[in-house]
């Protein structure tokens, strides 16, 4: 779901979109560490269906509250014990 620009700026102490924004901020780290890009994690968070995840993006997952799942799963590949 689209946010209005200013609404991060007007509730910067409200606790649901700092809350996202951590989150999304944690598996974007851990995006980052796989590929090592940036910008290419910040493309797979919005855009690319997880099979693991009946083929969601992260995006809906991180609001789901499925973050740290999310970041297990980027730990499980890092070791090579997915995909």
């Amino acid at each position: 779901m689209p946010v209005h620009r200013v609404t991060i700026s007007r509730a910067l102490g409200s606790e649901k979109p700092q809350g996202f924004l951590r989150a999304a901020l944690q598996v974007l780290h851990a995006a980052t560490d796989i590929n090592g890009n940036f910008q290419h994690a910040l493309f797979w968070f919005r855009n690319e269906p997880i099979s693991a995840f009946d083929y969601k993006s992260a995006k809906p997952l991180v609001s789901e509250e499925r973050a740290k799942d999310l970041v297990r799963y980027f730990q499980a590949l890092k070791a090579g014990a997915v995909g």
